[in-house]
């Protein structure tokens, strides 16, 4: 068991000292979903990366003068707001270069003006359901054999009971308890990672 129980003492941890283990774990929670976050606000894959090590690093810099007050916002919204302003500040080194050279075209143009900024809370909450709910996911699997997995999987992808029960000839009353049985230990899952992550 880790020494930080929960995200507070997680981020104390990393405030208070130079503790590479838990700054790794920070990295492992957080990377993923700055990165879909950018994505999502319409940054290619190469720009999206960099945003992340961005963020990163300006988090690493600034969590030392971070006060984690659980009631007076959630920690991924101060996040998020570093995640805005650093690609605000994409924006407007590529807006100025494009100004000093040649060498941009309309494409260049095109894909600048694309990019979602007024929207990123909307993207961020969207973003954090999808990034929660994948990790919650990802957690659970080995409490369940392949069986129960495969048929959640196929539930998942948009296939009735009836399609999962044919598929792996297993009755619709069997596909029913594995839902229900993998969809409590989710729930569970992600509200612990709602308490830990928030």
């Amino acid at each position: 068991m880790s020494n930080w129980q929960t995200h507070e003492t997680l981020l104390q941890s990393l405030r208070s000292s130079y503790d590479e283990a838990a700054w790794e774990r920070f990295t492992d929670y957080y990377q993923d979903y700055i990165y879909s976050v950018a994505r999502q606000m319409q940054l290619n894959h190469h720009d999206s990366q960099d945003i992340v090590q961005q963020v990163l690093l300006k988090s690493w810099k600034n969590l030392k003068d971070f006060e984690y007050d659980p009631g007076q916002g959630k920690f991924r919204g101060w996040l998020c707001t570093v995640t805005g302003n650093t690609v605000k500040n994409f924006l407007a080194q590529r807006h100025a270069l494009l100004k000093k050279t040649a060498n941009f075209g309309e494409s260049d143009q095109n894909y600048l003006s694309q990019v979602r900024v007024p929207e990123i809370e909307k993207i961020a909450e969207e973003e954090w359901r999808h990034f929660i709910t994948n990790k919650a996911l990802a957690l659970i699997k080995n409490q369940f054999s392949d069986q129960v997995f495969a048929a959640f999987s196929q539930l998942l992808e948009g296939k009735s009971i009836a399609e999962v029960s044919l598929n792996l000839e297993l009755k619709e009353n069997t596909i029913y308890r594995y839902r229900r049985r993998i969809e409590e230990a989710l729930k569970q899952e992600i509200l612990r990672l709602e308490y830990q992550l928030n």
